[in-house]
């Protein structure tokens, strides 16, 4: 990559980034604090923006300083020093035009094709509250039916039995199961960084339904999955008898937790999924669903 010709000199770009255009944090790359913003032009591309990693850090990509436009998959390498490899030259060109808002004497830099950007999921930042409630739901990069709520039709984990929780109520932000008490996934309030699920029925009374909530990657990609769950105090449910908290990646069984009441767990789950391929979240109610709640937050990464 070093031997492609520059259109506009790496010490000129250097300057130009000292010239009181200090680093600071983009919310498009959070996990990369030392970043610029760049509008450019881009051949083939048309107008983009663009991140710049303006010093080594782990989740970098493409190099030790690499431009990523979002979105594209594409980086404008400014410079090469410490570059992992990851980056493959592409047949375009983009022309800076500013800097963190800021207009900048117009200079070209060539492009380069990276590896996937990293993405995250989270329920409920992806939650769509009343009156845009959806099932299933985009997840925020815009790909559709990402995440759906769901309930079984007996304890059996086989996914062919799962189906679409048909009815949205304002109040709690919920999907649920008209005539069956508390089956249900819920958002409770917008703005809220969990979401919460009720299962039905038990093995007291030999039948029961299951409350799922399911992620379908959008994506091939080995993931992380993390976050916790927690049931509801002991004071505010005495009667409550916990329940079974399960991570299955289609019908087989990547984590099993029983969760006492007033109790809580945490997981990290680490799977290879391809894209259409659904991961379910099931809350079993156990010995029966009597004060049941169980709160979930969690993440889903890519590395």
């Amino acid at each position: 990559m070093a031997s492609r010709p520059w259109r506009w000199s790496t010490m000129a770009v250097a300057a130009a980034l000292l010239l009181g255009l200090t680093a600071g944090p983009v919310a498009a790359d959070p996990e990369n604090a030392n970043t610029l913003t760049f509008d450019a032009n881009c051949t083939g591309l048309g107008e983009v923006t663009a991140v710049g990693v303006l010093f080594p850090t782990p989740n970098a990509r493409g190099g030790t300083s690499a431009f990523q436009v979002l979105d594209r998959n594409i980086v404008i390498v400014l410079f090469t020093t410490g570059t992992n490899r990851l980056a493959e030259e592409a047949d375009t060109s983009c022309l800076i035009h500013t800097i963190n808002g800021q207009p900048v004497d117009p200079f070209t830099v060539w492009a380069y094709i990276v590896g996937e950007p990293r993405m995250s999921w989270d329920p409920a930042q992806d939650w769509l509250d009343y009156p845009n409630q959806a099932n299933p739901t985009p997840d925020r990069y815009g790909n559709p039916g990402v995440w759906s709520y769901m309930a079984s039709t007996s304890l059996t984990h086989d996914p062919s039995t799962y189906y679409l929780l048909p009815t949205y109520r304002e109040e709690g932000e919920r999907w649920y199961v008209p005539g069956l008490i508390n089956l249900f996934v819920e958002h409770s309030y917008p703005g809220s960084p969990a979401v919460a699920l009720h299962s039905y029925g038990g093995r007291v009374v030999s039948f029961g339904y299951d409350a799922i909530l399911a992620w379908t990657s959008p994506v091939n990609a080995r993931v992380s999955i993390s976050g916790q769950v927690e049931t509801p105090p002991l004071e505010v449910c005495p009667s409550g008898d916990g329940l079974v908290w399960s991570i299955d990646q289609g019908s087989e069984n990547l984590f099993e937790y029983s969760i006492p009441e007033g109790g809580s767990v945490a997981f990290d789950v680490k799977t290879t999924v391809t894209a259409g391929e659904t991961i379910y979240f099931i809350h079993d109610p156990g010995w029966d669903s009597d004060c049941d709640l169980a709160v979930t937050t969690m993440q889903i990464t890519t590395p």
